[in-house]
C-alpha cells in the first residue's frame, strides 16, 4: 500500500464495502470462504483450500488469509501470477493509484517515490501493479526487480550504477519500451517483447554491460557514438543475447576493421592481394536481423603495399555510413571476433522506436555485398506516427545470387 494506508486498513475497507457486508450477513462460512476466494482469484477454490479457510472460523480472518496469499505468496505458474495480478490491479485501480511515477532505488533494495501519497515511501506491490510508465533514477548499487510491474509499457533508466535490472516476467502488454540513459551492469527480460534503446547519454564505452533477452521478438538499438570518423566504440566486455524469437540489433554496435595487403609482383608476375577482418561480432548472439535505422558506422580499411624494392607503404581510409555484409559470412577471413553466433543471417530491419519520421543519420546509408539469404527487409514501426525514410537514401548492393527482395512490414503502432 502507499504510505499512510496499511495492509490491515485495506482489509477493513474491503470488509466494510456493501458487497462484503451483504455476503457476510447471509452466507454461511463455507459459502463465504468460496465467495471471497472467487472474488480475489476469479475462480472457485479447490476443496482443500476451502477446508483450510473454514478452519479459521472468523470471516474477517478468512478474507485476511486470502488477500495475504494474493499479495505475498510467489506465483508458481504464469496463470497463477495473472490470477494474483488481476486482483492487485483492481485494488490499485479502486484506490486511484497513478500510472506514472519517478522512482529511485535505495539501499534497502526497494524503489522509493512520493507518488500516490505526497510522502517519500517504498513502493508497494499494489502501487507497482498500476504503473504504465516509470522513470528510474539510480542512486545506489541495489539491484532492481520489476516483476510486479506487469502493466508497464515504458521504462527510462538514468544514472551510472553497477546494478542488475530484471524486467517483468509476465507483462500484460504486447511489448515494453526501455531506455538506458547512463550505465548499468545487466538487464534481463525473460518473456516480454522488449525494445531496448540506448540513448546518447548511455555509457557503453567503459561499462561492461550485459543485456539478456528471453522469449519474444526483441530489439536492441543505439544511435552510436561515432565522431571524427573514429568509428562507434563499445566496451570489449559488453555483451548482448537476443534469446528466442526474431531479434534485431542495431548495426551501430558492430565494429569492423579491414586490413588489405598487396604484394607487388616481381618480373612481370601479377600482384597478390589478401584481405582479413577484425570485428566484435563474437560479443553478440541470437540476433538474426541487423537494424539499419540511424546507422552511423563506417568501413575502416588499412592497406599495406609491399613494393618490389622491399619498402612498405601504408594507407588508411574510411567509408562513412557503410556496412559490408561480408563480415557476417562464415567464409570471410576474420582473424579476431568472428561471427561465431550467426548474427544477421536473416537479413535487415528498419525499426523506428521514436515519435519522429526524420532519421538522425547521413543522407545516404550503404550496405554492400548482400547475398541471397540476407535479401530480406523487415520494417517495424513502433512509434505513434508513420514510418518514413524520405529524409535518407539507402544504397543496397547485392551479390550475383540475388534474384528477388523480400519486404515485411507492420506499418502500424505495435
Amino acid at each position: 500500500m502507499a504510505s499512510g494506508t496499511s495492509y490491515d486498513k485495506m482489509v477493513d475497507i474491503l470488509l466494510n464495502t456493501s458487497e462484503f457486508t451483504r455476503i457476510s450477513t447471509y452466507l454461511e462460512i463455507t459459502a463465504y470462504a468460496q465467495k471471497v476466494y472467487n472474488f480475489v482469484y476469479g475462480h472457485d477454490a479447490d476443496s482443500a483450500t476451502i477446508q483450510q479457510l473454514v478452519t479459521l472460523s472468523d470471516k474477517g480472518e478468512i478474507i485476511k488469509s486470502v488477500i495475504n496469499s494474493a499479495l505475498n505468496t510467489t506465483a508458481g505458474t504464469t496463470n497463477e501470477f495473472h490470477e494474483k495480478f488481476q486482483f492487485i490491479f483492481r485494488v490499485a485501480d479502486s484506490l486511484n493509484y497513478k500510472t506514472y511515477a519517478t522512482l529511485t532505488n535505495n539501499s534497502d533494495n526497494y524503489l522509493s517515490s512520493s507518488v500516490n501519497s505526497g510522502l517519500l515511501h517504498n513502493i508497494s506491490k499494489i502501487e507497482m501493479s498500476k504503473l504504465e510508465k516509470i522513470d528510474i533514477n539510480l542512486a545506489t548499487k541495489s539491484n532492481i526487480n520489476l516483476n510486479q510491474a506487469a502493466n508497464i509499457k515504458q521504462i527510462s533508466i538514468s544514472g551510472n550504477q553497477p546494478v542488475k535490472i530484471a524486467l517483468p516476467d509476465n507483462n500484460v502488454n504486447d511489448f515494453i519500451f526501455a531506455y538506458i540513459n547512463g550505465s548499468i551492469s545487466e538487464l534481463t527480460s525473460k518473456k516480454a517483447n522488449t525494445l531496448l534503446m540506448l540513448t546518447q547519454s548511455a555509457d557503453i564505452t567503459t561499462a561492461p554491460t550485459h543485456f539478456n533477452f528471453g522469449i519474444g521478438n526483441d530489439f536492441l538499438g543505439w544511435t552510436g557514438n561515432n565522431s571524427n570518423k573514429s568509428g562507434n566504440k563499445i566496451n570489449t566486455l559488453f555483451t548482448a543475447d537476443g534469446g528466442n524469437g526474431v531479434n534485431s540489433i542495431s548495426a551501430n554496435f558492430i565494429n569492423t576493421r579491414t586490413e588489405i595487403t598487396i604484394t607487388k609482383g616481381i618480373n612481370g608476375a601479377p600482384d597478390t592481394k589478401s584481405i582479413q577482418y577484425t570485428s566484435n561480432l563474437d560479443q553478440f548472439k541470437n540476433f538474426s536481423l541487423i537494424d539499419l535505422y540511424k546507422y552511423t558506422g563506417q568501413i575502416s580499411t588499412l592497406t599495406y603495399t609491399k613494393n618490389v624494392d622491399g619498402t612498405i607503404s601504408r594507407i588508411s581510409s574510411v567509408i562513412s555510413n557503410t556496412l559490408d555484409y561480408d563480415i557476417f559470412n562464415e567464409n570471410t577471413n576474420i582473424i579476431s571476433g568472428g561471427n561465431i553466433n550467426q548474427i544477421g543471417k536473416a537479413g535487415f530491419s528498419f525499426i523506428n522506436t521514436a515519435n519522429q519520421s526524420k532519421p538522425a543519420t547521413a543522407d545516404i546509408v550503404s550496405v554492400i555485398n548482400i547475398p541471397k539469404e540476407a535479401a530480406n527487409f523487415y520494417i517495424g514501426n513502433r512509434s505513434d506516427g508513420p514510418y518514413s525514410v524520405s529524409n535518407v537514401n539507402y544504397s543496397l548492393k547485392f551479390k550475383n545470387d540475388v534474384t528477388e527482395l523480400n519486404f515485411i512490414t507492420n506499418q502500424k503502432k505495435w
